[in-house]
């Protein structure tokens, strides 16, 4: 799996984009590169277009990303905002990650939409 993270200084955002499959030490990787960009920039907004990403997790494996992601310093305040294509064969893969993220806590949310995710993004945290 490939990917590239960057900051858009016009959104103040973090845009991280996946291709390929991803495993759990490609996510973990994509996060670390992901939190630190934010943090450099004093971001608490995240855009992960993983519309041309495959996860490849177990189960287990998605059961404890959020458990992996808060060990690498991920807070409730950070939010996530995730783009997927809906003909990915694993699409049941993020509603069951996303759920698993809303138990936990965490402010992730699914979009097939860029506009939406970037709304979500934007609006006050209090809405």
């Amino acid at each position: 799996m490939e990917f590239h993270s960057e900051y858009l200084d016009d959104l103040g955002i973090v845009l991280s984009t996946a291709i390929g499959e991803m495993t759990q030490d490609d996510l973990l990787a994509m996060a670390r590169a992901g939190m630190a960009l934010a943090a450099k920039h004093h971001t608490s907004k995240v855009l992960l277009d993983h519309r041309r990403m495959i996860p490849v997790l177990s189960v287990v494996e998605i059961l404890r990303t959020p458990e992996k992601l808060q060990a690498l310093g991920l807070t409730q305040t950070l939010r996530v905002a995730t783009l997927y294509s809906p003909d990915n064969p694993r699409i049941k893969d993020f509603e069951f990650y996303d759920n698993v993220a809303f138990l936990q806590g965490l402010s992730h949310a699914l979009f097939v939409d860029y506009d939406a995710a970037l709304r979500w993004l934007m609006r006050e945290e209090s809405q």
